[in-house]
């Protein structure tokens, strides 16, 4: 390529480029906490270049969902609505730059999403009981003395966790990434015309072979006692990972589309010979402008949520004996002696609710023993939490102050339709004291009167 043509390459693409780090800068600006890293993200960065088209055509269609999105966040306080907005404005400066894209860029800021790692720890809380479950129920099938109580398997006094972080290197967004890669290799090396159909479809076969990668792995784990602590444990994730998941997509996907495909006439997605259109027109640079001082506009709020006001005003003003402290994100902290209550704000329909799986692992603590049961006349998620040679027992639950509930669709389902506000309760007691953690619950439900939801 001759230094010319390198040169009106790169000034066709650099308003574009520099844009795109403006916007990704002013989403981490902001959302720099509700980031977090994981390796499915840092794969998904590294490669996600790889997955863009070459197409003949340039387009605006994005812009509806960016400005869309825009004006939601003007009403709506969402992280995952600003990420999806900032994703369709960087998707957008691609569309304009390089043309249409099909559906494997967008899946994989999808399968990267904050909210998939929310996900994955909340909402796959039942899989992983029935998971649990069937092994140890197919273990028992050979003669094996096995038995699962929530998320924990016990062999002879041995306890395997069944958590997100321990599914095989969190391998559900990692292996939902790898498929994604194969399937951009197969739309470039084979030059197909991938539809959301087939997108979608073979993503929820790549989701198919990651549990039963997961349920294969923990048999292994059990069957030839490889503890979390040992060398072999990670090893027998990636292991799954490959064996399980990737050679069998891949075959599976070279099977459906052999190598004898029919290629039409017109050129194709990556060996477009066409000019695209680089109209970078002032009309382009005011969209940018707006969009960017959109994105900064809307992203304030975010900025502002450590800081706002705890509000000390709540439907458990009757405990007594408790030394009120407020933290961030508007958290309350109610300590006496050994025994800590956290009353964390109501959230919206569509926000994340500081869930204790995410904000105590935050703190440095391990999840262990997680189930749900009921104590004292209420249905709570329980489970043992340590840190170094700290061990607490904690409960958890969402509460309006007068309806009770653990499951996340229930109190999503009435915040959106009968505007009712449920806060989160996470009390915890020293594991010493761990009978007191009844007394504790009875006292919190005797300060308010409870109809329960489940």
């Amino acid at each position: 390529m001759s230094k010319e043509r390198s040169y009106k390459t790169l000034k066709n693409f650099f308003p574009a480029l520099l844009a795109g780090v403006v916007v990704a800068g002013i989403f981490l600006f902001f959302q720099w906490d509700n980031f977090p890293g994981s390796a499915a993200l840092y794969l998904g960065i590294l490669f996600f270049p790889y997955l863009i088209q070459i197409h003949p055509s340039s387009t605006n269609r994005l812009l509806v969902p960016v400005f869309l999105g825009l004006l939601c966040l003007l009403f709506f306080s969402s992280s995952t609505l600003y990420y999806l907005t900032t994703c369709f404005v960087i998707l957008w400066l691609i569309e304009i730059s390089v043309g249409k894209q099909n559906p494997l860029p967008f899946l994989l800021m999808l399968v990267i999403a904050p909210i998939f790692r929310y996900l994955v720890h909340i909402w796959s809380f039942p899989i992983r009981i029935k998971m649990s479950a069937l092994v140890a129920w197919s273990l028992r099938q050979v003669g094996m003395d096995v038995t699962a109580v929530g998320n924990s398997i016990f062999v002879n006094q041995v306890v395997y966790e069944v958590e997100p972080a321990c599914i095989g290197i969190k391998m559900t967004g990692t292996s939902l990434v790898c498929c994604l890669l194969l399937l951009g290799y197969f739309v470039k090396e084979r030059q197909l015309r991938l539809t959301w159909i087939k997108a979608i479809s073979s993503l929820f076969i790549g989701f198919v072979l990651t549990l039963l990668a997961n349920y294969i792995r923990l048999l292994g784990l059990v069957v030839f006692d490889i503890p979390p602590d040992h060398l072999l444990h990670p090893l027998m994730g990636i292991l799954s990972l490959v064996v399980y998941v990737l050679i069998p997509f891949f075959f599976w996907w070279n099977w459906r589309q052999p190598k004898n495909t029919i290629i039409p006439d017109e050129t194709l997605f990556n060996q477009a010979s066409k000019k695209i259109p680089r109209d970078h027109d002032w009309r382009r640079f005011l969209w940018m402008g707006i969009i960017i001082i959109g994105l900064l506009l809307t992203g304030n709020q975010f900025g502002n949520e450590k800081t706002q006001p705890t509000i000390f005003q709540h439907p458990w003003m009757a405990l007594e004996g408790f030394t009120e402290t407020p933290t961030t994100y508007c958290v309350l902290e109610l300590r006496r002696a050994n025994q800590i209550i956290y009353i964390k704000p109501p959230a919206g329909p569509f926000q994340g609710a500081h869930d204790p799986r995410i904000c105590w692992q935050g703190s440095g603590f391990a999840f262990k023993k997680i189930k749900k049961e009921q104590i004292a006349g209420m249905w709570v998620y329980t489970a043992e939490i340590t840190r170094a040679d700290l061990t607490l027992q904690t409960a958890w639950w969402y509460d309006n102050g007068q309806a009770q509930t653990t499951e996340e669709w229930n109190w999503r389902w009435r915040s959106l339709f009968y505007g009712e506000r449920y806060h989160l309760i996470n009390i915890s007691v020293l594991n010493e004291e761990a009978e007191t953690l009844e007394d504790l619950m009875m006292e919190v439900r005797r300060s308010t009167n409870y109809q329960n939801k489940d």
